[in-house]
């Protein structure tokens, strides 16, 4: 213990491995585990729900102007709500503006000294940047943020994003009062420059607006190289992919496509709409991955990816060429079960055992026992010409205690164990697969992974578990005999890989060099 305790690149690796707030009672063990816990106690500060956030954005502060010289605790990840700023008081004025103010100083505080922060998360930022104009300015100054999350946004953060110093590359934009022209208008700024990933969250980009950007681009051989990964939520989707021609990674969710779209410009009105218009560009995009709903998978306008991710919802899905296409030209296949209608997903695994199909990796989201129960009852020998080699079933549990038992049986009571929200769990997912093992002959290698959460608990997942199996047999039957989560993460990566998707001929000496 000695010899560990005066090892810091240890403990620093430990301390790593910890959330902020499970390195706050880490450092109270030693000197040597304070001064590392210490540092990543403070390295992600996360601040909201009003009064609350505003009382520990002002303790935070005071503590760190106590330690100036040293940087190692100051932020690297910094989460703030805006109403943090305006927490709802009770009492007289004097006070309540007293403390808005002292509130207002500590985040301007924090972000004019935190010049290693990389991560920024500004939700509301609209109604902070014309709270006080100088939190604008710390923001446009930051010299090093790395990923960048601006909430709410308007014409100030538009202003602030057009003149930021830093480079990010990763760039989340929700759009609250924003015009068309402001938006193409952020599209335009040099931030942009070395983006690999941007998402845009509720904005309905005019096409017209979008296509005289798009024209004017090509003239000045504007284009952004760095650009693989694009994310529309609540947005129509072709003038973005008008604008962003590069990218390798399409998520579209809950987005306007041509037949539901109604197109209004800044000083359009509802009765002079212009008619719909697609996308207009000359050379297709080349996607790696595509992820969107069940309906909207047709009108992405691209060849077939490797990878497709669709989300059901409650509605059935109903099948088209279109949608065949896409299905059948995946590697890789991710459908996540969100809604009840699991019997609706019949079309879609005829379409995964269909002859043309590539498709030789299912990936199944379902997070609740009935949607599991349903389609055991029906849907695996849907699977049974299909030509998979493996198979992952995911899900997110959630129980009081944040622990998933092992096994059901296990309980000594057994009042207890009915009683239990848990108990089912790990009994279902073995009968997934089993299930699917004998039902689906080309299977060779089967997957869970169980996310855990703790009830009432807002900070995130408390543990992951992660099983592989290779299928083997063992008989007359076929049982699944496990493997070290290792080897199935490389066969896992090497299924995606464009050496597999080339051939689709599985080698798994060439699969475990994808560590």
């Amino acid at each position: 213990m000695a010899s560990l305790v005066h090892n810091h690149d240890v403990l620093d690796m430990i301390t790593r491995m910890l959330s902020p707030q499970q390195a706050i009672p880490f450092s109270s063990s030693s000197r040597d585990f304070h001064a590392a816990a210490r540092k990543h106690a403070f390295s992600s500060i996360n601040l909201e729900n009003g009064i609350t956030g505003a009382s520990r954005l002002i303790k935070m502060y005071q503590s760190l102007l106590k330690s100036m010289d040293n940087r190692t605790i100051w932020p690297r990840k910094l989460e703030v709500d805006a109403s943090i700023l305006r927490p709802d008081l009770y009492g007289p004025l004097r006070i309540r503006r007293r403390f808005e103010q002292l509130s207002l100083d500590a985040l301007i505080g924090i972000l004019k000294n935190a010049y290693d922060l990389e991560v920024l998360y500004l939700d509301g930022c609209e109604d902070v940047f014309e709270r006080d104009q100088r939190i604008a300015e710390c923001v446009v100054t930051l010299p090093n943020i790395a990923e960048l999350r601006l909430g709410g946004m308007g014409r100030a953060s538009v202003d602030v994003l057009d003149r930021m110093i830093s480079r990010p590359k990763m760039l989340w934009l929700y759009f609250g009062r924003v015009t068309p022209s402001q938006m193409l208008h952020a599209t335009r700024a040099a931030v942009l420059d070395h983006v690999e990933e941007l998402v845009v969250d509720g904005f309905h980009l005019v096409h017209r607006e979008a296509q005289r950007e798009v024209d004017s681009r090509r003239r000045l051989g504007k284009s952004y190289p760095s650009l693989r990964k694009l994310t529309l939520i609540g947005c129509t989707v072709y003038p973005f992919l008008d604008l962003f021609l590069d990218i390798r990674w399409l998520r579209a969710l809950q987005c306007r496509f041509p037949e539901d779209v109604d197109e209004v410009s800044d000083n359009d009105s509802p009765d002079d709409q212009p008619a719909h218009a697609g996308f207009s560009s000359q050379r297709p995009l080349q996607l790696e991955h595509v992820s969107t709903l069940s309906d909207d998978a047709e009108h992405i306008p691209a060849p077939p990816s490797n990878s497709l991710e669709l989300v059901l919802l409650s509605e059935p899905v109903f099948p088209s060429e279109g949608l065949s296409d896409k299905v059948s030209g995946a590697v890789l296949l991710r459908l996540w079960l969100q809604g009840r209608e699991v019997m609706s997903c019949s079309s879609l695994t005829r379409m995964v055992s269909s002859g043309p199909s590539r498709v030789r990796y299912l990936i199944l989201r379902m997070d609740s026992q009935s949607s599991m129960t349903r389609w055991m009852a029906k849907l695996p020998t849907t699977l049974v010409s299909s030509q998979l080699i493996c198979m992952r079933v995911e899900t997110e549990v959630e129980t009081p205690d944040g622990t998933l038992s092992e096994d059901s049986e296990d309980s000594e009571d057994e009042s207890d164990k009915e009683d239990s929200p848990n108990s089912a769990w790990p009994d279902l997912l073995r009968r997934m697969e089993t299930v699917h093992v004998s039902a689906i002959p080309s299977l060779r290698f089967f997957s869970v992974l169980c996310d855990v959460r703790r009830s009432s608990y807002t900070g995130g997942l408390v543990c992951s578990k992660l099983t592989w199996g290779r299928v083997e047999r063992d008989g007359d039957s076929r049982v699944v005999k496990p493997i070290s989560n290792v080897v199935g993460e490389c066969i896992h990566r090497y299924l995606q890989s464009p050496e597999f998707c080339k051939t689709l001929q599985f080698d798994e000496d060439a699969a475990l060099r994808y560590a």
